[in-house]
């Protein structure tokens, strides 16, 4: 399980350090035939589709041309469905996994998006909608669109062949893009950029990762949307610092950069709900409102936060005296907490309003390697939040979720 591993995000920065011309994403879609839930055969590989239209000009060896970017992209259909971009027990193979009806959940596409390991770390594929995903091409220097049909796909060409896009996020409405930018150069920053309208915007910098010693587990780059799309932000905790910045599509600052080093502010893991943005510093959980901070779990010092389909809620894990991970659920109205499992439990995702996915924790061993705090035990679970009860999950990693929190 790579998601509880942490030091596999510093063996993959260290892989793609090495720079290359750019070349089409090696990821391809075909509809799958449905598999239960309870079943563990491994999906079928995907048939190969065709190459995908580049939605930009050819890039050079040392140079990198402006990129002509499309000015809006094509609508999405409303969906209904609750879906998955996963892995299952027993295979490798990327798949979107339709768990509307949790008791006859089913594989509608296969996909070969294989750059990923685990929420959260480089090349995570996300959902642009519930008929478009979206991921970062082999070289981390593009982020390609492409519809569960295989038909459409797009390269949107933004980075030079020295750079990577470290993380990034498409608007609800899936017409813009904001990522955060490396050019590989140890001593210089992040770049945040935002895409709209056509237009690529640098709107801020943030401090880099080093790729230096352990990487604790509350390091993450975290960008996102409000829900009405109007606002955007950037939640950072690295090697070399810590930032909170929350801007308008305009570009312009909400408030107050929150930045400096990591040991002192300790901002780290943010997530939308609602309009409001809830992050973690060394106070605790805060909850983020128009530029004003005010305190929402004092004390409380949350992993992996994520916001449920319907909005209103947020699932976390929080580490005990003993060191193990514990997954609570909060209402993001009232604050009211609730733990769920009361076995060692982590990296939870809401899959639908009802049901909450989690792996299971264990602390690390020497036989680990390097290891902060806890791993994965290799099982995986669901809650049932109406019925308290807990059972085996087929699916043995999650990159994303549709839809995305309200």
């Amino acid at each position: 399980m790579a998601r509880g591993v942490i030091r596999l995000i510093a063996a993959l920065c260290l892989i793609v350090t090495a720079c290359g011309s750019a070349h089409l994403p090696a990821a391809e879609v075909s509809p799958s035939p449905q598999s239960a839930e309870a079943s563990s055969s491994p999906e079928p590989t995907p048939e190969p589709v065709a190459a995908p239209t580049v939605a930009s000009a050819p890039r050079l060896s040392t140079t990198c041309p402006a990129p002509q970017l499309p000015r809006s992209f094509p609508s999405s259909p409303t969906s209904n469905r609750n879906l998955v971009i996963a892995k299952l027990h027993g295979s490798d193979q990327t798949v979107i996994r339709d768990v509307t009806d949790m008791d006859h959940p089913s594989t509608v596409a296969s996909v070969n998006a294989t750059n990923w390991v685990g929420a959260g770390v480089l090349g995570q594929p996300s959902f642009v909608s519930s008929s478009t995903i979206s991921y970062t091409s082999s070289d981390l220097a593009d982020v390609v669109r492409m519809p569960l049909s295989g038909s459409g796909t797009s390269l949107l060409a933004i980075g030079c062949p020295t750079e990577e896009i470290w993380t990034f996020r498409w608007s609800p409405d899936g017409q813009s893009l904001t990522y955060v930018l490396s050019d590989r150069d140890p001593n210089s920053v992040f770049h945040w950029h935002l895409v709209s309208g056509g237009v690529d915007r640098e709107i801020g910098t943030a401090p880099r990762e080093c790729i230096c010693g352990e990487i604790p587990e509350d390091h993450r780059v975290t960008l996102g949307f409000s829900h009405d799309g109007q606002l955007v932000s950037l939640v950072e905790s690295v090697q070399m610092g810590t930032d909170l910045q929350v801007r308008r599509l305009d570009g312009t600052l909400v408030g107050a950069e929150i930045r400096g080093d990591r040991y002192a502010s300790q901002v780290t893991m943010g997530v939308w709900s609602g309009t409001d943005l809830f992050f973690r510093d060394k106070q605790g959980v805060e909850r983020w409102t128009n530029g004003t901070i005010t305190p929402f779990l004092p004390g409380v010092a949350w992993l992996h936060p994520w916001t449920s389909p319907d909005g209103g809620q947020i699932v976390y894990a929080v580490r005990g005296s003993d060191g193990l991970a514990r997954v609570s659920v909060v209402d993001s109205a009232s604050g009211r907490t609730r733990q769920l499992s009361g076995q060692p439990r982590d990296w939870a995702h809401f899959l639908t309003p009802r049901y909450v996915w989690y792996i299971g924790d264990r602390l690390c061993t020497p036989l680990d390697g390097p290891c902060y705090v806890g791993t994965s035990t290799g099982k995986t679970y669901i809650y049932d939040l109406q019925t308290g009860t807990e059972w085996d999950s087929l699916i043995t990693d999650i990159a994303d979720t549709w839809p995305h929190g309200a």
